[in-house]
């Protein structure tokens, strides 16, 4: 069934690009737009997002959208997205978003549904690859591993623009809800085994462990029973500059057969800046996700994710971007320098992911682009254990290619 929707899906995308590509397809006051792509990618070393280092092509994405206006002030928008990253998405087709939306005042309005969540500059416009010079956003703020959680959440948001006259004008959101996540989400594979390193350091045997308090090897079930936050960008009165903070909070269980254990996603905080200026723009972003693990018979075990970027992107002429990016990611920032690893018998580079990339965009023309890009990396902290049997090489470069394709 998912094969033949996602097919549908291909038909559908192909054919309306066919119709009408530069301005989406209009059925009276219905829009619809899509996207899809196709990319590649190939690193020296070690498995990064799927089976990269023999080379994949697990690396596509397709979606659809429509908006309807039902009155002047009251609209209907959703999204249909599958994609296929490695082991993330494999082709499910699934409702990105679905909201209805009222406009009461321009400093006030309304979400109800399945919306966007406000997490940084870019993560409302994550799939959205045509209106990026890189193939990947930076991992290091937006990595693959945490999407589930960012990228919308079921419930309610108030947003709007308020003017502050001589010192510009301010975008806010604040929202409440619940998120869903997958009960073999990587992330939360990765930071159970962040959790097993810290046992194993202080000689406790994590297997032994997790069947003796009723946990089950196989069987993982995640609920947040609520999430809530909000973001705030400060658009300056210099042009092209602006600056935001988000922030999320939330709570919920694991369990795991007998075993119940409650997770506290205490702080998801990003800041972010921007700064447009002709051809060129600059950006820099901040991560500091804090979350707690109660587990029976043991202190409440803490995890602090930590990770910057700072990027250029610069318009060479209407059809060449050039794009570069530095960024460094730490699972743990309590264990920078790499002792949990090491204590658990790996090396100390597993404690962070240090990237250098270079990106190449060639606009073919307005609905369709080609992007290749270099990862120079050290360290391995975003790569999957379960994927990288044996010791990982410390010094590895990741390549990817991309066609993506807008209506």
């Amino acid at each position: 069934m998912k094969r033949r929707l996602v097919t549908m899906l291909c038909v559908l995308v192909v054919s309306v690009c066919m119709v009408n590509v530069a301005s989406g397809f209009d059925l009276g006051d219905i829009m619809i737009h899509g996207f899809m792509s196709q990319g590649y990618m190939k690193s020296s070393d070690n498995n990064f997002i799927g089976n990269t280092e023999e080379g994949t092509y697990e690396f596509h994405e397709i979606g659809i959208n429509l908006g309807v206006p039902l009155t002047d002030e009251l609209r209907f928008g959703a999204q249909l997205f599958s994609r296929d990253i490695g082991e993330y998405g494999n082709n499910d087709v699934t409702i990105d978003w679905a909201f209805l939306a009222y406009e009461w005042k321009d400093w006030l309005k309304l979400r109800l549904g399945k919306v966007k969540l406000p997490y940084g500059f870019y993560n409302g416009k994550r799939d959205a690859d045509m209106l990026r010079t890189s193939t990947l956003l930076p991992q290091s703020v937006y990595p693959e591993s945490i999407r589930d959680f960012v990228v919308s959440f079921n419930g309610v948001s108030a947003y709007g623009n308020l003017d502050i006259g001589a010192f510009g004008d301010l975008d806010y959101e604040v929202f409440m809800g619940t998120v869903d996540i997958e009960s073999d989400n990587p992330f939360m594979r990765n930071l159970l085994s962040l959790i097993g390193m810290g046992l194993i350091t202080e000689g406790i045997d994590p297997i032994d462990y997790w069947l003796s308090v009723g946990g089950e090897m196989n069987d993982l079930d995640i609920d947040v029973s609520h999430f809530e936050g909000g973001q705030l960008i400060w658009n300056l009165p210099i042009a092209g500059l602006r600056l935001g903070g988000s922030y999320l909070q939330g709570k919920g269980d694991v369990t795991s057969g007998a075993l119940d254990a409650e997770i506290s996603l205490d702080s998801i905080a990003v800041l972010s800046a921007e700064y447009e200026t002709g051809p060129f723009i600059l950006t820099g972003e901040y991560l500091n996700l804090d979350c707690d693990i109660g587990l029976p018979f043991l202190p409440p075990y803490s995890v602090g994710i930590e990770g910057w970027y700072g990027s250029v992107s610069w318009q060479v002429n209407e059809w060449l971007r050039l794009g570069a990016s530095y960024g460094e990611y730490y699972p743990n920032s309590d264990d920078k320098d790499g002792r949990l690893f090491v204590g658990a018998g790996l090396r100390d580079y597993y404690a962070w992911q240090k990237d250098t990339t270079l990106s190449v965009r060639f606009d073919l023309n307005d609905y369709w682009c080609l992007k290749m890009e270099t990862h120079f990396i050290n360290g391995v902290a975003q790569c999957d254990l379960a994927e990288n049997p044996g010791i990982m090489e410390e010094d590895w470069t990741l390549y990817t290619l991309k066609t993506s394709l807008a209506f």
